[in-house]
């Protein structure tokens, strides 16, 4: 009586579930109950899953931002992120000193002899209390420093200095002792301060000093060519010294003083910005952007030399420079090279060259927009189908002066920023990229003693939808407790149709499918046992009707969605 109880109870929960039954009245002859038995079918749901690209394909650790190696996703023309490696280098193309013209304005000091001069008939002088009176010791006299000719540029071309603006630089007087103040006043043609020129400047030296000293920081200089055939140039300067006699103490003066002093522009004046002819110069340019990715033996097992495809790769560039010259960049000896050794050019044969404008003024830097790869002639594409483990911006920077246009230059802070971004799409051939999903929530009717315990045979149905442009072979894998994969469930995995494809390799449409498996009762009891199941997919580039396993663009949307249900017979018998 126990167990009829317990068999219509569970008629009853199939019925809940919504078995469908073929039950023949007379099995319920409750006569011949030992001998009755009822076969009812059941439909099940097992599983859901979805893998996405990310399930196979770790595109983060591409990026390497250290090295400027970065992930983008960028919409194709169907309307999807494509996955694009970007390699965005910024490249300082100068050094701080881009010309050394602290050692190249370097100027000697001017020394003055005035001899010895006769002070007595200041003596006799009359002189009012309260009032001005000034006495000329020296009228204006030249006091110019030279400098030295520029060496010329590497062609033999000429190189000079016009005007500077000083970032430091200093002058000094010095003077001996002498028993009274000295006025010393300075006029320059070559000197201006805030574009007013250096004119009528007084500098007192009091009684018993020995030197005075002025700061040109700031100052602009004017520099102007000797005409004495020799090529120098010099800086204009005169002076004038008299005495301001309202304040000399007439007995203190000696009959006489030996009045020499000197005028020294010190070492080297620090020169912030050039204005002049500044001649055609070369820079070499060598940096690196180290790729650990397709070093990885992870990424190499999936795409090898011989499955990448790279042909969308390009290539932009864009600069920034204060420079008043014309520049150019060579870029033919920008090349990738790989951990054996073996070197492609960036670029095609042609050797392209870049040119880089000059800035519009001193104040207002030029910044180019970005270089397109096709005004750049266009990437080599065979340059990272080598799979290289770096890309190295080897290059020849050149500027020169503009004919139209004076040049100028900031010595000490000149700048000319480049800018490269290599695109590369994830465009290759699949091998082998696999994923394993662990599913939590599935039902294979596990309880003991329910409706599990009758089922004499089952049939596995999936329903499939590929949206990755590669074949699928679908296997559930069996795990223990400690997630130790212990069997799987098909000795021949499930093939799943690859999506369709044009013929870039971008997917046109989702392949759908559905498929059944049959379940041997030793499957069903294995799956009934499991403590941990997982759904492993493993894909490989599809194979076109003419043999060939086309490029495929990885894309972020990819997907396949698994549904997994069960369709068993049951063989009840009480």
């Amino acid at each position: 009586m126990k167990k009829r109880t317990y068999l219509l109870a569970i008629l009853s929960f199939l019925a809940t579930i919504g078995m469908v039954a073929c039950v023949n009245e007379d099995d319920f002859d409750m006569d011949r109950v030992a001998e009755t038995h009822i076969h009812p079918s059941l439909e099940n749901n097992v599983i859901a899953t979805e893998f996405k690209l990310s399930d196979f394909f770790s595109f983060e650790s591409m990026a390497d931002e250290e090295n400027g190696v970065t992930v983008e996703f960028l919409k194709t023309n169907d309307d999807h992120d494509s996955i694009i490696m970007v390699l965005d280098k910024d490249m300082e193309l100068l050094n701080e000193d881009f010309y050394s013209f602290q050692n190249d304005i370097e100027m000697d000091p001017v020394v003055l002899n005035n001899g010895t001069m006769d002070l007595t008939y200041i003596k006799t002088l009359p002189i009012t209390p309260g009032v001005n009176d000034i006495i000329t010791l020296v009228d204006w006299q030249d006091a110019d420093a030279q400098v030295d000719a520029l060496a010329p540029d590497i062609h033999g071309g000429e190189r000079r200095l016009d005007s500077v603006v000083l970032q430091d630089g200093v002058m000094k007087i010095q003077v001996q002792a002498l028993p009274m103040p000295i006025n010393i006043q300075i006029r320059s043609n070559s000197l201006r301060d805030e574009n007013h020129q250096y004119l009528d400047t007084v500098v007192l030296i009091p009684a018993n000093s020995t030197e005075a000293i002025l700061d040109f920081a700031g100052y602009g200089v004017d520099i102007y060519p000797l005409n004495d055939g020799s090529g120098n140039f010099y800086v204009d300067l005169q002076y004038k010294t008299f005495l301001d006699l309202s304040v000399v103490d007439q007995a203190s003066l000696p009959n006489s003083c030996n009045f020499n002093f000197t005028l020294n522009f010190g070492d080297r004046w620090s020169i912030d910005l050039a204005y002049g002819k500044m001649g055609y110069n070369e820079f070499v340019l060598s940096d690196t952007v180290a790729i650990s990715y397709f070093d990885d033996p992870g990424f190499k097992d999936l795409f090898d030399s011989n499955t990448v495809d790279l042909k969308s790769m390009t290539m932009e560039m864009r600069y920034r420079t204060n420079i008043g010259m014309d520049g150019h960049f060579d870029v033919s000896q920008m090349y990738a090279e790989n951990r054996s050794g073996k070197r492609i050019s960036l670029f095609q044969d042609h050797q392209p060259k870049l040119s880089i404008m000059k800035a519009l003024s001193p104040t207002q830097p030029m910044e180019s927009g970005f270089i397109s790869n096709e005004e750049l002639g266009g990437a080599d594409v065979r340059a990272l189908e080598i799979l290289p483990t770096s890309v190295v911006y080897d290059g020849l920077f050149s500027v020169e002066d503009n004919p139209a246009a004076v040049s100028f230059v900031y010595p000490r802070r000149s700048y000319i920023n480049l800018n490269v971004k290599t695109r590369i799409p994830i465009v290759c051939q699949i091998n082998n990229m696999e994923s394993v999903k662990n599913v939590s929530d599935f039902s294979f009717l596990q309880e003991e003693g329910g409706v599990g315990d009758y089922i004499d045979n089952a049939v596995l149905k999936f329903d499939l939808e590929n949206n990755f442009p590669a074949t699928i072979d679908l296997n559930i894998m069996i795990k223990d407790e400690n997630n130790n994969v212990v069997d799987s469930l098909f000795e021949t995995p499930l093939v799943i149709s690859s999506a369709n494809v044009d013929a870039l390799g971008r997917v046109v449409s989702t392949s759908k499918e559905q498929k059944e498996k049959v379940l041997s009762n030793e499957k069903y009891q294995l799956l009934r046992n499991a403590k941990k199941i997982a759904v492993k997919a493993v894909l490989n580039s599809a194979t076109a009707t003419d043999g060939t396993r086309p490029h495929v663009l990885m894309q972020k949307e990819h997907t396949l969605k698994v549904k997994m249900g069960m369709k068993a017979q049951l063989d009840i018998h009480f």
